[in-house]
């Protein structure tokens, strides 16, 4: 594991299997004290400082709060056979876990990384305390390519500050700002959406 700190949050990197998949540290005070650590997983086409707002509220009250960028998404490593499936998902958080915690997490997902999180702890108890399901319904009636549509890149970081906001209609300004930054990164069409670009046809 690679880990890079810029207080309050730290960057971390861990291998698993073929990926690098990375992730973000925010430390409470009760991290000295071995406060259980919390894992956040974000949703389909999100990435890890989608958490910015909660995770340092969760760090605060229970010790250490993780945010992971979950295979194709974030700064963590595309899959480069195309496999994007919950499986795969599940077993990536399941590697990261074993690599970087010292025992079962409380895990809360988001979407898809809810539904990683419950496949995670119908699979895997040991490694889930307790979970927490966000915005994820009973059955999906979906098709696999029934996405909205949205931009794949922007011509400044204003229009993505825009975009965010308009997605994100209810979050704080400061948080739609990381959130922003944190969801492209510079490529030839401009400031390119950090995941793999099949998730702008495919859920």
């Amino acid at each position: 594991m690679t880990v890079v700190r810029s207080s309050p949050v730290s960057h971390g990197w861990t291998t698993v299997g073929p990926l690098r998949l990375h992730h973000l540290r925010w430390d409470g005070a009760e991290v000295a004290a071995g406060g259980l650590p919390v894992l956040c997983l974000h949703g389909v086409a999100g990435q890890a400082w989608a958490w910015n707002g909660a995770a340092p509220l969760l760090a605060a009250g229970r010790g250490t709060a993780y945010a992971l960028d979950m295979r194709g998404h974030g700064a963590s490593s595309w899959a480069l056979d195309g496999d994007y499936s919950t499986a795969s998902m599940t077993a990536d958080v399941a590697g990261w876990i074993e690599a970087n915690v010292d025992g079962p997490v409380d895990l809360v997902g988001l979407s898809w990384g809810g539904l990683v999180g419950a496949t995670l702890a119908a699979s895997r108890p040991e490694l889930v305390r307790r979970l927490v399901m966000i915005d994820v319904p009973p059955e999906f009636a979906q098709a696999v390519d029934d996405v909205p549509p949205r931009p794949a890149a922007f011509a400044t970081l204003d229009e993505v500050i825009g975009f965010e906001a308009g997605a994100n209609r209810h979050a704080p300004a400061e948080h739609i700002e990381v959130l922003a930054a944190g969801s492209v990164r510079p490529g030839p069409s401009g400031l390119e959406r950090c995941h793999d670009p099949v998730f702008l046809t495919t859920w």
